[in-house]
């Protein structure tokens, strides 16, 4: 893969299981401390258990804050007094941000967070999400998703998360690679002998791909996936990355 000019970013994708450890232990600081590990600008994040009402307060306290980073929540359903849901964390000033309803009739309620950031090469769209358990759900979210990809062409674009796809050559893994190119899939579940590719980063053009790999966490009981962690260069316009405060509006 060739680097090229421009600035150098990392991007992850982390499935959080309910911050719950493969032993049913729910440990919210063992997962910051893994997610600190990854040293990434931007980190996706699914199955976010946070309480509700205060869950974007949770979120910022509880994760982003120790991390030095800002949290964008997307929530999709509640059970039982709680949220639960994509959330995503950044580094980079957040310019602007929505969130996408993804569900399909008879299916868990599904979503996407979009968000465009100022990054040091200028700007970066990120997509994160979560799709579903059923091929014929994946398959209506992924054209929703390609969709969305395509409106804004103008901005590198990063789609990443949990795509609960288990064959290597599925439909859905084609449709989205046809778009924006094939990426590396190192299997990430179950987390404890790895072999399957749930979890995906795939780049829009201009954004070089150098790196894409999976990551093995200190404590190793964490969660049922491994994180997935990407290094890439943006093709560079020179916005400062530190450039501005955190706003959260609509696209």
């Amino acid at each position: 893969m060739n680097a090229g000019p421009g600035a150098l970013l990392r991007v992850a994708t982390y499935n959080v299981h309910g911050w719950k450890s493969l032993g049913g232990r729910r440990d919210i600081g063992r997962f910051v401390e893994t997610i600190r590990e990854l040293a990434a600008d931007v980190v996706a994040l699914q199955e976010v258990v946070m309480p509700p009402l205060i869950e974007e307060e949770c979120l910022e306290r509880a994760v982003a804050g120790p991390l030095g980073m800002h949290a964008v929540s997307g929530p999709t359903l509640t059970r039982l007094g709680t949220e639960y849901g994509n959330a995503l964390l950044t580094r980079f000033p957040v310019e602007q941000s929505r969130g996408h309803d993804l569900s399909v009739r008879g299916c868990e309620p599904r979503g996407a967070v979009e968000v465009v950031l100022a990054v040091p090469g200028g700007r970066l769209r990120v997509i994160a999400t979560h799709l579903g358990l059923r091929a014929r759900e994946r398959r209506i979210q992924t054209e929703a998703l390609l969709a969305l990809v395509r409106e804004r062409q103008d901005v590198p674009t990063v789609l990443l998360g949990d795509f609960n796809e288990w064959m290597p050559a599925n439909r859905t893994v084609r449709a989205v690679s046809r778009e924006l190119g094939a990426t590396p899939a190192p299997a990430t579940f179950p987390s404890c002998f790895p072999v399957l590719s749930l979890d995906r980063i795939w780049t829009s053009p201009g954004l070089a791909l150098t790196s894409l790999r999976r990551h093995r966490p200190a404590y190793a009981t964490c969660s049922d996936h491994l994180p997935l962690v990407a290094e890439l260069r943006h093709p560079g316009n020179g916005i400062d990355k530190n450039n501005g405060e955190t706003r959260k509006n609509e696209l």
